[in-house]
């Protein structure tokens, strides 16, 4: 059956756009895996993922808290290589959400305020 749906995604049909976006809002967590197998058909088919089809995904991955996955499908998908994995951006955010909230002091007698760790 995925066989058919990626023959048919292949021929560009006008519903592709919809199909992507259903995926984006309501792929169920248990169908991460066969969402990835769809992909990698497509790949070994030739097929051409678009940006948008590959962030629909992985945007889903995000709602379900699958972070890690996300991480790793967008930078499959943009060929990012892993050395510059330890200094993107998401690692700070990582390490950030490990220390716990962070809230804002109020104005100082410069008028700046300060983020804190709590």
């Amino acid at each position: 059956m995925r066989g058919a749906l990626v023959d048919s995604l292949g021929d560009k049909p006008m519903w592709r756009g919809a199909f992507f976006a259903d995926i984006r809002q309501n792929l169920p967590a248990t169908s991460t895996a066969g969402m990835e197998a769809l992909f990698r058909d497509m790949q070994a088919r030739g097929q051409t993922i678009g940006s948008i089809e590959w962030l629909s995904y992985a945007e889903r991955l995000i709602d379900l808290g699958q972070f890690q996955r996300a991480r790793q499908v967008w930078a499959n998908a943009f060929k990012v290589p892993a050395s510059r994995l330890s200094t993107s951006p998401m690692t700070a955010i990582s390490h950030s959400r490990l220390r716990g909230p962070t809230t804002r002091r109020p104005a100082g007698s410069n008028g700046s305020s300060t983020l804190i760790s709590q």
